[in-house]
Order: structure tokens, then C-alpha cells, then sequence
């Protein structure tokens, strides 16, 4: 009821100055609004580039900062340990390159033979090359033999603590044995990104042709 009043006195009053001065005073407010229309336009333009820059900047950049960032790589070496077996060592580099602590709490590491082909693998090699094509594009990555595979854990209770320091490094080192028949394998590490809800993180494929030289 009061906003009707309230709107009943306005249109009121408006005729009231319609009748005792004439609509000269409503030309010059649409022509003052005429005239600032386009810098208020201006205005507006330049508010929302300086908003929409702002969300992009705080959503894309500083969001992302606040993610830890790594790289890692492969340091592989093997010797005989006698006519049957090989020592292959991993060294896993791992670098903080983001500006938060790096945390790992999982290094998944598996040993996968190339040469001689696994024998689960012979079919696919002796298939011609318009299937092997054909293999390749339905499955992205040939599923090699993993020789022998360890995970390890950190940051939990029982397990070791580690964690690397923004623009800092630090290694993990596994030694593997294998069968000395075997002449070249595929290192794969995975390391867990526990930021994430899904199993990402960071990884790392090296191939390495095992040292027969002793």
C-alpha cells in the first residue's frame, strides 16, 4: 500500500511541474543523459575488462599457484652380479618447481622388458605392419611385461616422511634385480600428486639398455 502512494504523490508531482513549468526541464535531463551516455558506456566497458581480468588472473594464475608443481627424471644404472642376475638402480630425481611445499606420499616404480619381445608379445611382432598400426591406434601404448614392480610409501604412519622444499630436489633410489638374459627395459615411475582427488600425478618413462660389460 505505500509503495502505491508513494508512486500515486510522484506521478502527482510530476504533473504538477509538467503544468507550472512546462517539459523545457525534461529536455535538458535527456539531453545531459544523451551526453554522458557514452562515457558512462566507456566506463562500463573498462569496469568489466578490469573485473573479468581480475577473475581470469585470480581464477587461472594465483588458483594454480597454490597447486604443487614437479618435475621429475631418471638416473639408471645396472652391472652383473653374476651369470644369472643384474642389479639395475633407479635414481628418481624429483624438483619442486612450484611455490608450495611438494608432498609425496606414493612413488610407484615397475621395470617393464623390451628385448628379447616377451613371449605375451611375439603374436603382436609377427603380425604385419598394417595391424601392428591397427593395434597401436586402439591401444596408444603397447602393454609390455612388468618384470618386477615396488611401491613405496611415505607420509603416513610406519612410513618415512618426505617432502621437498619450493625450488629444491631430492631422490629416491631403487635397486631391482632381474634375469640377465633380459637386454633392454622400460623404467616406469609414477609420482602421486596427493592434491588431487583421481590417481595424476607426475611421471616418467626411460628406456635403458642393461650393461653387459660387468
Amino acid at each position: 500500500m505505500k509503495k502505491i502512494i508513494a508512486v500515486t504523490l510522484f506521478v502527482i508531482l510530476l504533473i504538477l511541474d509538467l503544468i507550472l513549468f512546462g517539459v523545457g526541464w525534461l529536455k535538458v535531463v535527456f539531453s545531459t543523459i544523451q551526453d554522458w551516455a557514452p562515457t558512462f558506456n566507456e566506463i562500463l566497458q573498462a569496469l568489466a575488462i578490469i573485473i573479468g581480468g581480475w577473475w581470469t588472473y585470480h581464477k587461472f594464475v594465483l588458483g594454480r599457484l597454490s597447486y604443487p608443481q614437479a618435475n621429475i627424471e631418471h638416473d639408471i644404472s645396472s652391472i652383473i652380479l653374476d651369470e644369472h642376475l643384474v642389479l639395475v638402480k633407479v635414481q628418481i630425481i624429483i624438483s619442486n618447481i612450484g611455490n608450495t611445499l611438494l608432498t609425496i606420499n606414493e612413488c610407484d616404480t615397475r621395470i617393464m622388458q623390451l628385448k628379447p619381445v616377451p613371449a605375451s608379445l611375439s603374436g603382436l611382432m609377427e603380425k604385419n605392419s598394417t595391424d601392428k598400426q591397427m593395434y597401436l591406434e586402439k591401444s596408444a601404448e603397447i602393454a609390455w611385461d612388468v618384470i618386477v614392480e615396488h611401491i613405496q610409501y611415505y607420509n603416513i604412519p610406519d612410513y618415512p616422511v618426505f617432502e621437498v622444499e619450493p625450488n629444491e630436489s631430492d631422490e629416491l633410489i631403487f635397486d631391482f634385480v632381474i634375469d640377465k638374459n633380459i637386454e633392454t627395459v622400460l623404467i616406469y615411475s609414477h609420482i602421486y600428486n596427493i592434491t588431487k582427488k583421481k590417481p595424476i600425478g607426475w611421471v616418467k618413462n626411460t628406456v635403458h639398455n642393461i650393461n653387459k660389460e660387468g
